[in-house]
């Protein structure tokens, strides 16, 4: 299965996890490929793409959107942006 098709159905990436870890892969979600893209300075603001999914009909718990903001803000002092 090629690497796009997990991504474009995300439920299809849980079941295969195992499978992937027994492979020495890590499956890494939508909120880790913004963080690592902010990191890298792919991206400018990984919380106007975040409000945006979630505009979209993308679900995310108000935990993980306090971890991911904290993140976040870890990754923009790391920067010193």
């Amino acid at each position: 299965m090629p690497i796009e098709t997990l991504f474009a159905y995300p439920a299809l990436v849980a079941g295969n996890e195992k499978i992937a870890a027994a492979r020495g892969l890590t499956v890494v979600g939508i909120l880790g490929i913004l963080l690592e893209s902010y990191r890298q300075r792919r991206i400018n603001d990984p919380l106007e793409i975040l409000a945006e999914l979630r505009a979209n009909r993308f679900y995310i718990s108000l935990r993980l959107i306090g971890e991911f903001e904290r993140l976040a803000s870890l990754i923009q002092n790391e920067l010193g942006r």
